[in-house]
């Protein structure tokens, strides 16, 4: 990922298509509303570790740079 402005739009586009999802099904009454809150504070933080992750992949296959 070329810089943190792409992953953080990366982030908010994947947050909100997921939150539209879960809300989408219990609006369509194929999740309770409970159980749609647990989806999605389970898939935000495994959205939210996937990027760090990617982030802590790029940093270290860039190595330090001139400013440490």
């Amino acid at each position: 990922m070329p810089n943190d402005n792409v992953r953080l739009a990366i982030h908010a586009a994947s947050l909100l298509v997921f939150i539209i999802a879960v809300a989408v099904l219990v609006a369509l009454d194929k999740l309770q509303s409970g159980d749609g809150l647990t989806w999605i504070v389970t898939g935000a933080g495994l959205i939210t570790a996937g990027l760090s992750t990617t982030k802590l992949i790029q940093d270290r296959r860039t190595g330090p740079s001139d400013s440490q």
